[in-house]
């Protein structure tokens, strides 16, 4: 065994959604390239709290937000590839879609992190809201909805532990 074959690319950190999963390919090549299928490959994941790994399936399942390591080691000596693994929510959930709220009025928007089938696994902890009309209305840090005039605004809320963002609408 000269090589390994890896799918996906370990150059870039790979996404696996939260109670989802992500397959990973090896294969062993000879020097000239040619598949060496019995060549023993041993797998192992640094934080199996995160996502832990079925060698049968070769796949990785998130388990909770946050990061890890896939390793892969060859059967010659630095034969090795890693992968840097981030866990993240395939979604983030508010309460409301839309809300009436008159100048002045608040709302705590209360973000919560959901699966992959849409299961909420807890509160969205790192949010970061934008408003394209901040006159109208817009929200603080703390996820706290402030209507300020009048209007249509649409407040989006991006969570770093979710890889989609949810829009809001205050009228």
């Amino acid at each position: 065994v000269e090589q390994l074959a890896v799918s996906p690319t370990f150059r870039d950190t790979v996404a696996v959604p939260l109670s989802g999963s992500v397959r990973f390919r090896a294969e062993a090549l000879a020097a000239d390239k040619t598949p060496v299928p019995d060549a023993p490959l041993d797998w192992s994941v640094r934080d199996s709290g995160v996502a832990p790994f079925d060698t049968a399936a070769s796949t990785l399942t998130g388990l909770a937000p946050g990061t890890t390591a896939l390793a892969l080691r060859g059967p010659v000596t630095g034969l090795a590839v890693t992968w840097n693994v981030k866990v993240v929510a395939p979604g983030l959930r508010l309460a409301y879609a839309r809300v009436g709220l008159a100048a002045g009025a608040s709302l705590a928007l209360d973000p919560k992190l959901t699966g992959a089938a849409g299961a909420v696994f807890g509160p969205a902890t790192h949010v970061t809201w934008a408003s394209d009309r901040p006159d109208v209305a817009a929200a603080s840090a703390d996820g706290t909805l402030t209507a300020h005039a009048y209007g249509r605004a649409t407040v989006t809320g991006t969570a770093s532990e979710a890889s989609r963002m949810v829009r809001t609408m205050a009228i």
